[in-house]
């Protein structure tokens, strides 16, 4: 059985709609509030289920890439999450 590939996402410097996700409540906000670049992986990882390798795919990097990416992005998420809670 074949799965179908990820839908291609926008490049960082041409933000365009994110794909269909499931429900990520009160962090849609925060994820809204970081650079493109830090969004991009975030929402691919977390809210759309996508790994590492589909996220390298889909935003054009090689399959290491991502992981530096998300860990940046985790970080700077948790930052703004802890600046509005103050």
């Amino acid at each position: 059985m074949r799965v179908a590939a990820p839908a291609p996402f926008p490049s960082p410097s041409k933000p365009g709609p994110l794909p269909p996700a499931r429900p990520c409540g009160a962090s849609v906000d925060l994820i809204d509030r970081l650079p493109p670049k830090d969004q991009q992986v975030l929402w691919l990882f977390c809210c759309a289920d996508y790994s590492t390798a589909d996220i390298a795919g889909a935003v054009g990097l090689s399959e290491p890439q991502p992981r530096p990416r998300l860990y940046r992005a985790r970080k700077h998420f948790r930052k703004i999450g802890r600046d509005t809670d103050e």
